[in-house]
């Protein structure tokens, strides 16, 4: 197709628009909206009704505690592009960033700013409750504008490079991803004949004068090596002057939050930077978590896993848990606890099937509020597995994986757990393809290993318990 023909070509991105709105409104709504609800907090409990009682003694330490909310959410990337502010992962660092710099700002009124006799510190309940109220209303302004964005640039195409049987299998997957951006294909070597499917261009359209204004980004299906010298000098130019050049997984990882493992192999593996997973400071505190929150939540639920326990017992008289072995990290076996949920001496396939007939009614109910999995706390109390993590799977199961899947070895780098990404991400896995699928998601747990990452799968858990998604 001519270039004259090509959808969209002459329209221009507002760039310097979107930079001023992340660079100046965004920290003027959060400074106004805070000081705003500041005053309406601190009317609510002096009485004076004018913004601040115009004393600049509580103005200054309102601006400090402000000031250490505000930096610790730039660093927590509060202001960056607005391209991911409509995901979870942003609203859990959105929120965890306000909840540290609320921890800062305590301490440098109340530790720092009190010993000056000239400043007047209001209630620790003034800040935190403007902070509550803050936060949401600033979240609203981020979804907002990341809205007007995605209108403003969804007609703008990836050109997508490579191999033709490379992109024709990277545009299927495309058609599932909810980005209403057109693809434009380049091919990086010859070939008999090129599919009639969609719009392909030549090498010269990496050289137009308005290529930068024309793209939303360049995505390359094929490995950077495979690539004519020519097309990769002008990638790379491309890359650090004009429009991001994404390879394959970091548009997987971007878009779909997973790696991609059909052409994976293991010299991958030794690409990554697992060591935050291996050996971290993070993973031994979140070991320490682990056990605290295992402890408490018995020490809460023992109540209601009581009962769940007798209602089991009660429906056919059968044992009350389920027991397994599983794989745990580093491949060691330990054996898993769960209510019973299936019928006594049940028989079958190994996998549970959609409206199975050996899941009891109440076993059911159990499943879908996944209240089953409850007794995997003493699991986790005995350090055996984690509240985060890849699901724990049957060692039958994990042999066989093994075997058939390149890398899936890896998802033992960390130990199990009673939720986690795959499972949040991919429904109930009942084959070898549904085993490669969700290891895509496993392997993103892995190489994204973080605190942020955890909180937002908890915050996902916590929406799937409240819909009742188990199986």
């Amino acid at each position: 197709m001519p270039n004259s023909q090509l959808p969209n070509r002459s329209r221009r991105r507002n760039l310097t628009g979107s930079r001023l709105q992340i660079n100046l409104l965004l920290p003027l709504l959060d400074f106004l909206v805070f000081i705003g609800c500041f005053a309406i907090f601190l009317a609510l409990r002096t009485g004076q009704t004018t913004l601040l009682g115009l004393e600049w003694e509580r103005l200054i330490p309102a601006l400090a505690y402000f000031g250490a909310v505000f930096i610790t959410l730039w660093i927590m990337g509060g202001y960056r592009a607005p391209a991911g502010f409509r995901r979870l992962s942003f609203a859990a660092e959105y929120f965890l960033a306000i909840a540290i710099g609320s921890v800062i700002g305590l301490f440098v009124v109340y530790a720092i700013l009190t010993r000056s006799p000239l400043m007047l510190t209001e209630s620790r309940s003034a800040y935190l409750l403007s902070s509550a109220t803050f936060a949401p209303v600033g979240l609203w302004f981020r979804i907002l504008l990341a809205r007007r964005n995605a209108e403003a640039n969804q007609n703008h195409p990836y050109l997508v490079i490579g191999d033709p049987a490379s992109i024709q299998e990277f545009s299927q997957a495309y058609r599932n991803l909810p980005l209403e951006n057109p693809l434009v294909m380049l091919a990086s070597a010859s070939a008999p004949s090129l599919p009639t499917e969609g719009e392909w261009v030549g090498a010269d359209e990496l050289y137009r004068p308005d290529f930068h204004q024309t793209y939303e980004a360049v995505v390359v299906c094929s490995p950077f090596s495979e690539l004519p010298s020519s097309i990769l000098e002008r990638l790379v130019e491309v890359h650090f002057r004009l429009i991001p050049v994404i390879n394959l997984a970091g548009f997987y990882s971007l878009h779909w939050r997973q790696v991609p493992v059909a052409n994976l192999d293991l010299a991958w593996a030794l690409e990554q930077d697992f060591s935050l997973a291996e050996r971290s400071y993070y993973r031994y505190l979140k070991g320490l978590f682990d056990r605290i929150a295992a402890f408490f939540g018995i020490f809460c639920l023992w109540p209601l896993m009581l009962l769940i326990g007798i209602l089991v017992k009660l429906q056919d008289g059968g044992p009350i848990f389920f027991c397994q072995p599983r794989v745990g990290r580093g491949r060691r076996i330990f054996m898993i606890y769960k209510f019973r949920t299936m019928k006594a001496k049940a028989k079958g396939p190994r996998y549970t099937e959609e409206n199975d007939p050996r899941v009891t009614g109440f076993g059911r109910f159990l499943r879908l509020a996944r209240l089953d999995e409850l007794p995997q706390l003493l699991n986790i109390l005995k350090g055996e597995m984690s509240l985060i993590g890849p699901r724990a799977e049957w060692t039958v199961l994990v042999e066989e994986y093994e075997r058939k899947i390149p890398a899936y070895h890896l998802r033992h780098l960390v130990k199990p757990g009673l939720t986690g990404w795959a499972q949040l991400n991919y429904p109930y896995g009942a084959s070898l393809e549904d085993a490669a699928k969700k290891l895509a998601y496993d392997l993103y747990y892995l190489k994204y290993y973080s605190p942020i990452l955890d909180v937002e799968i908890i915050l996902k858990t916590l929406l799937s318990l409240i819909s009742f998604r188990g199986r």
